[in-house]
């Protein structure tokens, strides 16, 4: 048949005859469109790639050398990259931003849900319902489990937080450290408080209800690294902001009780005001049935 129809469409022949209206062009300066209007039960557009080549390209016309969008024969798609970077389905060469959520599958330790192209057994992974799992070299190192409990270096923390230990060198502790470099004598090395969230919760651990304080014992360095402990509490009454009191000191081998920061001058010393009380050292048998001669 004979091309008809209108300028802005493009024509093609349909058994024969042209002039379907399905497929049109607008040329309106500054809104250029083409439009294919189909009602169909298969895709309205196909493009079937037998070659090597990319089955789908857009280009910049500032930089038409460089794809900003592209799908390769494989169907592997590309934004500001190359289709098929690292096997992925979906590579983006710039930074992704969801109005809703990026969700991954649940995974593994050795190939975690979110990982780096360079690093694929490192990440974060689900390795349960309303489970949280981190790993490092494709080994589990800290999860969250779905109540809230926090393991390290086990996946069934027993508590809020558990620490797992194989008790080696660099695994078998927790350790506080000063980060500075000018740690001077009776200065805190750090220290594990016990409060409450009754009144306001305090912001340094020696203003904590209860607390074990570690002190430096000299001024550090490479060869003097001494140390001591302190054990502090809260006196009745006191307010939620003040400093608490030293109930005992640990130093050099040494213990001080009700000594409120005073150091011990022999292997036990204990101080007291002489009041009721306070004014001594009591040691009982805690038992209804001592009888003549018993310790």
């Amino acid at each position: 048949g004979s091309p008809g129809g209108s300028d802005t469409f493009i024509q093609y022949n349909n058994g024969g005859s042209f002039g379907a209206t399905t497929l049109a062009y607008t040329d309106t300066s500054g809104a250029e469109q083409y439009k294919i209007d189909v009602s169909s039960s298969v895709a309205p557009f196909v493009i079937v790639q037998t070659g090597t080549g990319n089955a789908f390209e857009v280009h910049d016309a500032t930089d038409p050398d460089s794809n900003r969008f592209e799908i390769d024969q494989y169907g592997r798609a590309a934004v500001q990259g190359t289709a098929g970077t690292s096997g992925a389905s979906l590579y983006v060469g710039g930074s992704i931003s969801s109005a809703s959520r990026i969700r991954g599958v649940s995974a593994t330790a050795a190939s975690p849900s979110f990982a780096t192209d360079a690093d694929t057994n490192t990440g974060m992974f689900f390795p349960a319902a309303d489970t949280i799992g981190f790993s490092t070299g494709g080994t589990e190192r800290l999860r969250f489990d779905s109540s809230g409990k926090v393991g390290i270096g086990t996946p069934t923390p027993m508590n809020k937080l558990q620490v797992s230990l194989s008790m080696a060198d660099g695994d078998d502790g927790i350790l506080i450290v000063r980060e500075d470099t000018s740690t001077s004598s009776n200065d805190v090395l750090g220290g594990i408080g016990f409060d409450s969230t009754d009144g306001n919760v305090p912001s340094s651990v020696t203003e904590a209800a209860v607390a074990i304080v570690a002190k430096a014992r000299e001024d550090h360095s490479t060869g003097d690294k001494g140390g001591y402990m302190e054990f502090r509490y809260s006196p009745t009454n006191q307010d939620d902001d003040s400093v608490t009191s030293t109930g005992m000191t640990f130093i050099d081998g040494k213990l001080a009780i009700n000594n409120g920061g005073s150091h011990p001058l022999t292997t036990l010393t204990v101080y007291h005001t002489g009041s009721d009380y306070n004014d001594g050292l009591t040691i009982i048998r805690n038992d209804t049935s001592v009888s003549d001669g018993d310790l």
